[in-house]
């Protein structure tokens, strides 16, 4: 590769990854305005407005500051494939959760629930329109972020297995409820089915699924 094309592809990687994260930081700290000045249902609808519109917003700065990296110019797997990896990656991520949260509470002795969550089900339970911003934006601007701008993108300078423990460990710190190894392995299956799958909307929708299925069993206890 000519040096005038490596400068290229720094110059357009660094503007995918800068766009995405600034972007996301930007969305969080809106989030924690609306928290200090809005409550009760508006707080909520305010929320999830913010959220659903910031998560379009993402998806157009990725197109907008367009860059393939190593893994998405990869082949795309067949679509009967890339199904079965969606499924497959989705029921490991339930049992490995599970395990995880068993050894975190005997070993470690971290609370059996996650915090975050059981906040997220408090607050749809009382307002479940909020359900747009769990299970939709959430996913999409996190896999933007943690898989895309920093797994993805900085595969194009060191091996894949470096970038993912570093976008897994980033991904766990940036739920900081103290489940750490929980997200950790979260953000390394997040990581392979982007890797495996080769487009972003295969860990996209493994993690819209897992948020699904933890919303709504919820309805079940």
């Amino acid at each position: 590769m000519k040096k005038s094309d490596k400068e290229g592809n720094y110059v357009k990687v660094k503007q995918n990854t800068l766009a995405l994260s600034i972007a996301w930081l930007g969305i969080m700290y809106g989030e924690v305005f609306l928290n200090t000045s809005l409550k009760g249902n508006v707080l909520y609808i305010g929320l999830t407005l913010w959220t659903v519109l910031g998560a379009l917003g993402m998806l157009l700065l990725n197109h907008f500051f367009s860059w393939k990296n190593p893994i998405d110019q990869k082949e795309s797997l067949p679509a009967i494939k890339e199904l079965g990896l969606i499924l497959i990656s989705f029921i490991l991520l339930i049992l490995l959760q599970n395990l995880l949260m068993v050894f975190e509470y005997k070993v470690l002795k971290q609370p059996l629930g996650s915090a975050n969550t059981n906040t997220l089900i408090a607050i749809y339970h009382h307002y479940p329109y909020y359900l747009f911003s769990i299970v939709l934006a959430a996913p999409i601007m996190e896999e933007l972020v943690f898989r895309k701008a920093i797994f993805g993108n900085l595969c194009q300078f060191c091996p894949p297995l470096i970038s993912a423990l570093l976008s897994s460990a980033l991904f766990s710190i940036a739920h900081g409820d103290g489940h750490f190894l929980v997200y950790a392995m979260m953000g390394l299956v997040l990581c392979y089915c982007y890797y495996k799958g080769g487009k972003l909307r295969t860990s996209m929708a493994v993690h819209i699924l897992l948020n699904a299925f933890i919303l709504f069993s919820s309805n079940l206890n």
